[in-house]
């Protein structure tokens, strides 16, 4: 397992679940991902660009954890 994915996933257990509005999103998120997913498998462009974004949350979350 990637660490990017054990960050995404603590975030996810330990911060978004405790309150309603993550809820919201967590839900929201795993009814969308699939079809988002499948929209941008052939997209280059989108994949580096999300990958990019997703990079620097990721550094975001490990700092403020203290996890880097």
């Amino acid at each position: 397992m990637a660490i990017e994915v054990i960050a995404l996933r603590a975030w996810r257990d330990n911060y978004l679940s405790k309150y309603w509005l993550g809820n919201q999103f967590i839900r929201i998120y795993y009814k969308i991902a699939p079809i988002l997913a499948r929209h941008i498998a052939d997209k280059e462009y989108l994949k580096i660009f999300l990958k990019k974004v997703l990079d620097i949350f990721i550094k975001c979350l490990t700092k403020s954890n203290g996890s880097e």
